[in-house]
């Protein structure tokens, strides 16, 4: 998803007064528009917001990372975009007990290991970037509700508000929860 394509949508969906030229290429008039306190900035700045929520509390990004360490100690600082560790495995793939001490993740012993942890975005995104979640049923349009829900409180706009944060919570967990039928056992007669 474009975060370019998704800001258009938040305009769109409040009809926003920010020229159509911004989004086709006119650069001066977006930079007017992404200057601090311009609308394009401030939905920006909540739809991040909205990336950063999303990522750590609905939809986690597990990934994986190979790290080596010569005393049994990583530096929390080395793991830049590293959330809680899951699990790490040693180089045989046996799971091995980890920990936090001092500012570093403790392991058994030095070596190489294989880290799986929960991704934690550390950078924002901008206009020209794309968003990929971990859920594939999350659309832009949900992404827009959320920004749109934290432009309408930066405004102060309290009545829009709780109606953005109701269809951004409505639309977070319609995309969460499994979609499946679920099938009743035939009925049988007991002998």
């Amino acid at each position: 998803m474009q975060i370019k394509s998704i800001l258009k949508k938040c305009c769109d969906h409040m009809d926003l007064d920010v020229p159509a030229e911004c989004f086709s290429g006119n650069e001066e008039l977006l930079q007017e528009q992404l200057a601090e306190g311009g609308t394009l900035n401030i939905l920006l700045k909540g739809l991040n917001s909205v990336v950063r929520e999303i990522t750590s509390e609905y939809f986690p990004e597990v990934c994986t990372a190979t790290a080596e360490t010569v005393t049994g100690e990583i530096p929390l600082d080395d793991l830049e975009d590293m959330g809680e560790i899951l699990y790490a495995t040693d180089g045989n793939g046996v799971r091995v007990r980890t920990f936090y001490r001092n500012g570093c993740v403790v392991l058994p012993h030095p070596g190489s290991y294989s880290l799986t942890y929960l991704h934690r975005p550390l950078t924002d995104l901008s206009f020209e970037d794309s968003y990929y979640s971990a859920n594939f049923n999350l659309t832009e349009d949900i992404l827009a509700y959320g920004a749109l829900c934290e432009y309408c409180l930066y405004k102060e706009d309290y009545d829009n508000m709780a109606i953005w944060d109701k269809r951004y919570k409505d639309g977070l967990q319609s995309v969460s929860r499994p979609r499946r039928n679920l099938e009743m056992p035939r009925r049988r007669w007991l002998i």
